[in-house]
C-alpha cells in the first residue's frame, strides 16, 4: 500500500502576511452597527408616516425624510423627534470615512506584499513573472497601475497555493509517492501534525451485534420536530419517528447492550417497525467506525477502538433480511458502539 505525500513549498508566514484581522473586526463591528441603524430608522420611518401633514409645503420635505429612513440613509432634519436619528448617522458616517480610509491603506499594502514575498522558491516557480515585475518596477511604474496591480494578485495567488492550497504548481509542487508500513504508530519528526482518515465506504458492512453496547450521541437536543446532534463538521437535522423517539427514550439513561435495548424499546415501537425475534435487530443498518488521525504520533489499532459518545456518519442502506412485501427507508437516526456505528431504519 502506498500513499500521497504532499509537503507545502513555501512557509505559511508568507500567506499569513496578507492578512490584517484588526481591520476585518472594525469593518465587522461598522456593518452590525450599520444594520441596527438601518432597523432603528425604518421604525421611525413608520411613525413618520402616520404625521406627515396634508399640507403640500411641508408634505414633500417630509416624505423625502421618510424614503431616506426607509433606505437606512443618513438623515439630518432639525426635528427633536429625529434628533438622534441625525446624531447616530451622523457619527456612521465618519467611521465610514475613516474605514474606507483604512481599506484604501490596506489594498496599497496588498499591492506591494506579494513582491516582497517573493523569495528562491517562487522565483523558481514562475521566472517569466518574476522578471517582468522586477522590470516594472525598475522603471519605476505604479503599483495601482493595471499591469503591476494584475502581476501583485497573481504572485498573491501563487503564494497561496504552493503555502495551502492542495493542488500547487511547478517547483511548489512538493508531491511524492511514499510506502506504507505494516505498523499503526507515525513516526514524530519536529513540530509537525497529520491527518488520517480512513476509506468509511471501504470500512462499511454488516457486522455481529452480539455483546456490543450502545449509547447515544453526547452533543445531541430536540428541536420541536427534529433531533439534532453533532458531527465531525456540521449539525445533523434528523426529522423525529416514533421508532426514533422509543430508542431515545431507552437510552436516556446511559449505555446498554444491544439485547436489553431490544427488550426495552420492544413495547414502544410501533407494529409497522419490524425488529425480527431471536436476538437478531433486522431494521438496523451498520458500518463500521472509520479510522482517524488529528496529528503525528501513535494511531491505534482498529481493533482497541472505542466510539462510545463519538459523532455519526452517514451510512448507506444494506441488504435486509425478511419479508421482500417490507418497505424499507432510511431515518438517518446515528449511534455507536465500540468499534462500529450503526443507524437504524424501520420497515
Amino acid at each position: 500500500m502506498s500513499a500521497l505525500l504532499r509537503v507545502a513549498g513555501l512557509p505559511m508566514r508568507l500567506w499569513t502576511a496578507a492578512g490584517n484581522p484588526e481591520l476585518v473586526a472594525d469593518l465587522r463591528e461598522l456593518l452590525a452597527e450599520e444594520a441596527e441603524y438601518a432597523a432603528y430608522a425604518r421604525a421611525l420611518a413608520d411613525w413618520l408616516g402616520s404625521v406627515i401633514p396634508d399640507a403640500e409645503d411641508d408634505r414633500a420635505e417630509l416624505l423625502a425624510l421618510r424614503r431616506d429612513l426607509h433606505n437606512g440613509r443618513p438623515v439630518s432634519s432639525a426635528l427633536p423627534e429625529l434628533a438622534q436619528a441625525s446624531a447616530w448617522s451622523t457619527a456612521l458616517g465618519l467611521r465610514r470615512a475613516a474605514l474606507d480610509e483604512d481599506i484604501e491603506r490596506e489594498r496599497e499594502r496588498l499591492s506591494r506584499l506579494p513582491w516582497s514575498q517573493v523569495d528562491e522558491a517562487v522565483a523558481r516557480s514562475v521566472p517569466d513573472l518574476v522578471a517582468d515585475v522586477a522590470r516594472r518596477v525598475e522603471a519605476g511604474e505604479n503599483w495601482g497601475g493595471k499591469r503591476l496591480r494584475q502581476r501583485s494578485e497573481y504572485l498573491l495567488r501563487m503564494i497561496a497555493r504552493g503555502a495551502a492550497k492542495p493542488t500547487p504548481r511547478g517547483w511548489l509542487a512538493h508531491v511524492a509517492q511514499v510506502g506504507v508500513a505494516g505498523t499503526v504508530s507515525w513516526p514524530v519528526i519536529g513540530s509537525c501534525s497529520a491527518q488520517w482518515v480512513s476509506n468509511v465506504n471501504a470500512d462499511r458492512g454488516q457486522a455481529d451485534l452480539d455483546g456490543a453496547t450502545i449509547t447515544l450521541n453526547g452533543l445531541n437536543w430536540v428541536d420541536g420536530d427534529r433531533f439534532r446532534c453533532w458531527s465531525a463538521t456540521r449539525v445533523v437535522e434528523l426529522r423525529r419517528t416514533p421508532l426514533l423517539d422509543a430508542i431515545r427514550n431507552v437510552l436516556a439513561d446511559g449505555v446498554h447492550d444491544v439485547d436489553e435495548l431490544v427488550r426495552r424499546a420492544w413495547p414502544r415501537i410501533p407494529a409497522m417497525c419490524c425488529v425480527a425475534s431471536s436476538g437478531t435487530w433486522s431494521s438496523w443498518a451498520l458500518c463500521s467506525c472509520p479510522g482517524r488521525r488529528d496529528r503525528a504520533g501513535a494511531l491505534p489499532s482498529r481493533a482497541s477502538s472505542t466510539c462510545i459518545g463519538a459523532c455519526p456518519v452517514p451510512c448507506r442502506r444494506i441488504s435486509w433480511p425478511g419479508p421482500a412485501n417490507w418497505p424499507c427507508r432510511r431515518c438517518g437516526w446515528s449511534m455507536c458502539c465500540p468499534g462500529r456505528r450503526i443507524i437504524p431504519c424501520w420497515r
